[in-house]
C-alpha cells in the first residue's frame, strides 16, 4: 500500500486532475462518436471502458484521501 509523502497516511486512491481530464475528454469524444457519426453507443463504451483502465495503469497518479495531495506513484 502506497502512503502519501505528504502526510504519510495510507488511505490513497488512484486518480488525479490528470485521469479527470481523461475522462472528461472521453465523454466528449463518445458524445460526438454516438451522436455526429452515428456510431453504436455499447462499443464506444467498451472503448472507453478499456481507455480508462489503460490511463489508470500508465498515467499512474495517485491522491491522498485526507490531504488532497496527488503524486505520480
Amino acid at each position: 500500500m502506497a502512503t502519501c509523502p505528504n502526510c504519510q497516511s495510507e488511505r490513497t486512491r488512484r486518480g488525479g486532475n490528470t485521469i479527470w481530464m481523461v475522462y472528461l475528454l472521453l465523454v466528449a469524444l463518445a458524445i460526438g462518436a454516438v451522436l455526429l457519426f452515428r456510431l453504436n453507443a455499447a462499443l464506444v463504451a467498451g472503448v472507453m471502458l478499456a481507455t480508462i483502465v489503460l490511463a489508470h495503469l500508465l498515467i499512474g497518479q495517485r491522491v491522498c484521501v485526507d490531504c488532497g495531495h496527488q503524486w505520480k506513484g
